[in-house]
């Protein structure tokens, strides 16, 4: 599921790897347990350091697939 989500742009990670939504996405049933309940926390460092999310790939992402700007954090 969050992987077609992120090919499609609803979500993103920042450069400090932290969890962004878009704001224009939207959803009923899981949106929240899904997406929103993980948006504005950052993510947990892989178990190796091979398995870091690559910045440029990253950077590429926001730039062409993210369907930002992100949602509003509320802390």
């Amino acid at each position: 599921m969050h992987h077609k989500l992120f090919d499609r742009g609803v979500f993103t990670l920042s450069d400090s790897q932290v969890f962004l939504v878009a704001e224009e996405a939207h959803g009923s049933n899981g949106f929240n347990e899904w997406l929103m309940k993980y948006h504005g926390h950052q993510i947990r460092k892989p178990i190796h350091p091979d398995y870091q999310p690559n910045k440029i790939f990253l950077g590429w992402h926001v730039r062409e697939v993210f369907k930002g700007p992100e949602r509003y954090v509320v802390s």
